[in-house]
C-alpha cells in the first residue's frame, strides 16, 4: 500500500513539474524579410561567428554548450555579475577579450522572421528560446540590466540577480544604429 502511494505521489509531482520550453522554431517566410540571413555571417572553424555587417566576433554556442552544432553540454544560466565574470575570464578560441554584448549588439542577432527562438538557428544552433544578458545597465533600476528574450525578440530589463543565458562577443562596441563606438 505504501509503495503504491509513493508511486502515485511521484507521478503526480512529475506531471506538475514545469517543463523546459521546447518548441519548434516558426518562421514567417512568406510575408517577412530575413533580418539575419546566413550570408551575413562567416562561420569559422573554431566555434566563432564573424558578423560581416557589424564586424563583431560571436561565440557560436551559448555558454555551457559546445561542438559544431552546440549539442554538447547544456546552456547554463548566470546572474548578471557571474555572467560578466565568465565573459572576462573566457579564453575561448585561444584568446581573451570576450565580454557581454550591449543590448544593441545582442539585438543584431535577432531574426525577426522567426520565433521560438528568434535567431538564425543555422548560424547559432541550440539557442534556448529564452532571455540572454546584455552588458547594458537599466537606468530606471540600479540593480537591473537589459536582456533580450530570444523566444520572441522582446527587449526587457531584469534584476541582476535573475538567472539568464549568456552569449559572448568580441570586438568594438556597436550602438543602437549599428555604428561602431
Amino acid at each position: 500500500m505504501r509503495k503504491a502511494f509513493l508511486i502515485l505521489v511521484s507521478a503526480a509531482l512529475l506531471l506538475h513539474a514545469p517543463a523546459p520550453l521546447m518548441a519548434t522554431q516558426t518562421c514567417r517566410t512568406a510575408d517577412l524579410p530575413r533580418s539575419a540571413p546566413p550570408e551575413r555571417y562567416l562561420v569559422n572553424g573554431d566555434g566563432t561567428i564573424r558578423d560581416k555587417v557589424t564586424g563583431l566576433l560571436w561565440k557560436r554556442c551559448s555558454e555551457g554548450q559546445g561542438g559544431e552544432t552546440c549539442a554538447n553540454g547544456k546552456a547554463v544560466t548566470y546572474t548578471w555579475s557571474d555572467a560578466v565574470a565568465v565573459a572576462q575570464g573566457s579564453t575561448f578560441a585561444g584568446g581573451n577579450g570576450w565580454r557581454l554584448p550591449t543590448v544593441s549588439e545582442l539585438a543584431t542577432l535577432l531574426e525577426y522572421q522567426c520565433t521560438m527562438p528568434s535567431i538564425n538557428l543555422t548560424v547559432f544552433p541550440g539557442t534556448p528560446a529564452s532571455n540572454f544578458w546584455s552588458a547594458t545597465p537599466y537606468a530606471g533600476y540600479q540593480n537591473g540590466a537589459w536582456n533580450i528574450n530570444f523566444n520572441d525578440g522582446v527587449h526587457d530589463n531584469s534584476s541582476k540577480n535573475y538567472l539568464l543565458y549568456v552569449r559572448l562577443v568580441k570586438g568594438r562596441a556597436v550602438d543602437a544604429r549599428g555604428d561602431v563606438k
